[in-house]
């Protein structure tokens, strides 16, 4: 068996910013369109929910808890993308729009949140791989 590729390790990357939310989204977005990379992130967080509750396995039972997933996912995206504080929600689209995508794009910034729910949600459940070991020791 070949082990997978290993993705390439960046360094680390500071930027300093200054102003209001939109204008540090903006300055954002275009120092990392110069610096490339906006595309690996976006690829990395836009199905990140999939990748790590169903996976990427053959079959119509993979294919249909995909699908699932990702209608829930969208569906949290839009609930928090609605209530997300104006400023903040500026400033997402601006860094996108600099970055050179959409401002719909700007919703994949509350994917951690949405995945951090369902993680939330499955232990109130006591459902996922730690159940029975959250079981035994509660």
């Amino acid at each position: 068996m070949t082990p997978a590729p290993q993705p390439e390790t960046l360094p680390l990357w500071i930027a300093r910013l200054a102003g209001d939310q939109p204008t540090m989204g903006r300055q954002h977005g275009a120092l990392i369109a110069e610096a490339g990379g906006v595309d690996r992130a976006l690829d990395h967080y836009r199905d990140m929910p999939e990748r790590m509750l169903v996976g990427n396995g053959p079959g119509v039972a993979t294919r249909l808890a995909r699908a699932a997933v990702t209608a829930g996912k969208e569906l949290y995206l839009a609930r928090l993308d609605r209530d997300r504080v104006p400023e903040l929600r500026a400033r997402s689209i601006a860094f996108m729009e600099a970055a050179g995508k959409t401002a719909r794009d700007a919703r994949y910034v509350g994917v951690m949140d949405v995945f951090q729910g369902v993680v939330g949600l499955a232990g109130r459940l006591g459902v996922g791989p730690f159940a029975p070991r959250a079981r035994a020791l509660a």
